[in-house]
């Protein structure tokens, strides 16, 4: 266990040498992807809103190359290939167990050079409308870094601390995940799972401020925690619940005799990419409009969540998300009647999703706290249209018959931070089994599974699409 540290500690100091020589960072990191690993954006944003190679990078962004929500097997291959370019001695991790990891999906510690706030007209790219990236971002950032890398016990300039705290896009979990990456023996992370475990035994985060870090990481060195990737490690298992690997493995015998009878259904299906007339039809193509209708009204929601005007933005998740898989009821009993209540549990959604390790515990107590209760099918059928690479669709009592039909079991219950991981287990496993046919995405996986469902449970009927809303909300 543990592996990884010694790589971590030797590339962190290595780094110390890039501060002035961001580009050669940049060209390393392109070489890196033309290896054939995958790789966070390199591209920029110019004034006019066109794409430009990046030129700056600061170190938590560089770590989140090797440290965000990818395969294991991809993080690996990247690190061999930074220990071949910068020659180190310590050995490629074998694990990556008790490391946070940043969302795959916004690895930048830093907005670019020019965007637009959301909400506003996208094709006004007007000195008024558009924003600019501070100057000092990136500096800051290397400030810091040179700060903590330079003194042997985890503390550092609080000041500084708080500079970069209020910098865009940089939070208290993000910005102390980087300091654990980089010293993960003397910095602890003070991300949601850490936060939680933390408060089981009377450790609370009092505020966002260098201070309430400070005062959060004594108190747990007061309670004897001195092992911080132990910390790390056992905050995650405690996140994850005990029923969150139920579902593996799935027999490959079950999995054969369930492609036979989909391939047989679907002659024409290539892969995912060429799905075939009869599977594109039936099921990928009215979910995908669904989802193009939500990008386009996707800043449209943020706008609204931070105006507080809750009910709207319900409105235009039903509206934007219309299909036959959600209940209508199940709209208003997990999302409330009240402004108040709707825009803390879309929050809360946006939230968890943005983190790739998701809290659920954590997540869960904003539906006691707003006393609604969260609903199987509304619950994941905004996650996915959030985040559709980590997320589908569910009818959970289809779900749970087909799991039955493979000799598995999914647990009984509302979504709670015990059930959903142990639900979201079985798209990952049958995700692995069709690897093959490179799906793209979770809605080519729930849909693979849900046309197989209804070949082997007929009764069930198939998931046909839900009448589309208005033309004009179609692109």
């Amino acid at each position: 266990m543990f592996s990884w540290i010694p790589i971590h500690h030797e590339a962190a100091q290595r780094l110390l040498d890039f501060r002035d020589r961001q580009p050669e960072l940049i060209a390393l990191l392109r070489d890196i992807e033309n290896a054939g690993i995958e790789m966070i954006s390199l591209m920029d944003q110019d004034a006019q809103g066109n794409q430009m190679p990046l030129t700056m990078m600061d170190p938590w962004t560089f770590f989140a190359v090797f440290n965000r929500g990818i395969k294991e097997s991809t993080r690996t291959a990247a690190w061999t290939e930074l220990k071949k370019r910068w020659n180190l001695t310590s050995a490629v991790p074998s694990d990556f167990v008790g490391l946070p990891v940043a969302n795959n999906q916004r690895s930048w510690s830093f907005p670019y050079a020019y965007w637009l706030p959301r909400g506003s007209d996208k094709t006004d790219w007007s000195s008024k409308t558009k924003k600019q990236r501070d100057p000092d971002h990136i500096s800051t950032l290397w400030s810091l870094f040179a700060d903590v890398m330079q003194r042997g016990d985890g503390s550092f300039e609080p000041a500084l601390f708080d500079k970069c705290l209020s910098l865009f896009l940089v939070q208290m979990k993000s910005l102390t995940m980087g300091l654990f990456w980089f010293k993960p023996k003397v910095c602890f992370p003070c991300d949601a799972k850490s936060q939680a475990k933390a408060a089981k035994i009377d450790v609370h985060l009092t505020g966002t401020i260098a201070a309430s870090y400070i005062e959060w990481c004594s108190g747990l060195r007061a309670k004897g925690i001195t092992d911080i990737p132990m910390f790390s490690y056992e905050a995650h298992l405690e996140a994850q619940g005990s029923d969150a690997s139920a579902f593996y493995p799935l027999p490959q015998p079950t999995f054969d005799k369930l492609w036979t009878v989909f391939a047989e259904s679907c002659p024409d299906f290539v892969n995912f990419a060429q799905p075939g007339m009869k599977f594109a039809n039936h099921e990928l193509d009215y979910k995908h409009k669904a989802l193009k209708r939500f990008v386009t009204e996707r800043e449209q929601l943020d706008q609204l969540l931070s105006q507080g005007q809750g009910l709207e933005a319900l409105k235009m998740l039903q509206r934007s998300l219309t299909t036959n898989i959600v209940n209508p009821n199940s709209w208003r009993n997990m999302f409330g009647t009240t402004d108040t209540q709707t825009t803390a549990v879309i929050r809360a959604l946006v939230d968890v999703v943005e983190d790739n390790d998701p809290d659920w515990q954590q997540f869960f107590t904003v539906f006691d706290q707003q006393k609604v209760v969260p609903a199987w099918d509304a619950l994941c059928q905004v996650l996915w249209a959030l985040d559709p690479t980590r997320f589908s669709p569910i009818k959970i009592r289809l779900f749970r018959q087909f799991a039955e039909y493979c000799g598995k079991a999914l647990p009984k219950g509302k979504p709670a931070a015990d059930t959903l991981p142990a639900v979201l287990k079985m798209g990952e496993a049958f995700r692995e089994k069709l690897m093959p046919w490179q799906p793209r995405d979770m809605t080519d996986v729930q849909s693979w599974i849900w046309h197989t469902l209804s070949l082997v449970l007929p009764s069930e009927g198939g998931d046909e699409p839900a009448p589309e809303p208005a033309k004009e909300t179609l692109i």
